[in-house]
């Protein structure tokens, strides 16, 4: 089928997930390349989070699920963006790529930041607030 037009987000992702349980055979293309334009301002990335975060939010909070089923899906949300990011801090210290203690440092802190502008957006939805979508 198509892409799920209600999804602000990830909606390649859920289509994938359809496809795949469907049971059709999905192959890599190691020719194909999907570009991402890169976020070069706090503003820009702000706009992606809030947008991220409200797929996130429509993909997995769902008006036909119970109520109580709801609320428990939106705690493990607010809980996988709250849970620090450990493991990404390690990976920061160790890429090569980043140079010296305050460009990593600076990487991990953004983050965290990124987490924390999600956490905010989910909340806002789940009191009624409308998904982001630029």
């Amino acid at each position: 089928g198509q892409f799920d037009d209600r999804l602000k987000s990830s909606g390649d992702l859920e289509w994938g997930e359809r496809v795949y349980r469907a049971g059709f055979q999905q192959a890599y293309a190691a020719d194909v390349c999907v570009a991402h334009p890169a976020r070069h301002s706090f503003p820009d990335l702000r706009r992606r989070t809030l947008r991220l975060a409200g797929g996130v939010f429509g993909r997995f909070i769902q008006p036909q699920h119970s109520l109580l089923q709801q609320n428990m899906t939106f705690s493990r949300l607010l809980v996988d963006d709250l849970t620090p990011p450990v493991n990404f801090a390690i990976s920061a210290f160790k890429d090569s790529r980043l140079s010296g203690i305050r460009q990593k440092l600076t990487v991990t802190l953004v983050l965290i930041w990124v987490r924390y502008v999600s956490v905010v957006e989910k909340i806002r939805l789940k009191f009624g607030g409308i998904p982001y979508r630029e």
